[in-house]
């Protein structure tokens, strides 16, 4: 459980020891010792984060999970505008990088463990001039008959 070298105990495996210091007897008097318990704990491990892909558009998503932490933990970003992440379901805020994060709390005196794994939000695509499209169409086939697709769907308009 634990190691001592000159009165300084070093951790070595989770568990309880007793730590005991003897001073020898002099002058016709026994040896005297104390003892003390020591409970060594485990440090907390945060696990490995997975989950493709690392790059997502503003408004998309997608799922990271964790494996092999210690105990339950917490999700967390670097940057909540650019991704937020609950449950490990990442979501684009806005165009960046930042860091998604599982944080294990600490016990027993351990520091907490945190795993993290980047993302990389980019902005939508649009189509440069598509909002010019409609008016220059309409402009070009004025008072005729047309049709007129948009999500599959078939129009027939007389303008």
């Amino acid at each position: 459980m634990a190691t001592v070298v000159n009165g300084v105990v070093t951790g070595q495996g989770a568990g309880t020891t007793n730590i005991t210091y003897t001073v020898a007897g002099t002058g016709g008097c026994g040896p005297v010792s104390a003892s003390r318990s020591v409970t060594v704990t485990a440090p907390s491990v945060a696990g490995t984060i997975s989950g493709t892909p690392q790059g997502i558009c503003i408004g998309g998503t997608t799922t990271y999970t964790i494996s092999g932490n210690s105990a339950a933990g917490t999700w967390g970003t670097d940057n909540a505008s650019v991704a937020t992440v609950v449950s490990g379901v990442v979501t684009g805020q806005g165009a960046g990088t930042t860091n998604i994060t599982y944080t294990v709390a600490g016990t027993g005196g351990c520091n907490a463990a945190t795993a993290t794994r980047s993302v990389t939000v980019t902005a939508n695509p649009s189509a440069p001039g598509a909002r010019h499209l409609w008016p220059a169409l309409l402009d070009r086939f004025a008072n005729q008959p047309r049709w007129h697709t948009e999500r599959w769907n078939m129009v027939w308009c007389r303008c």
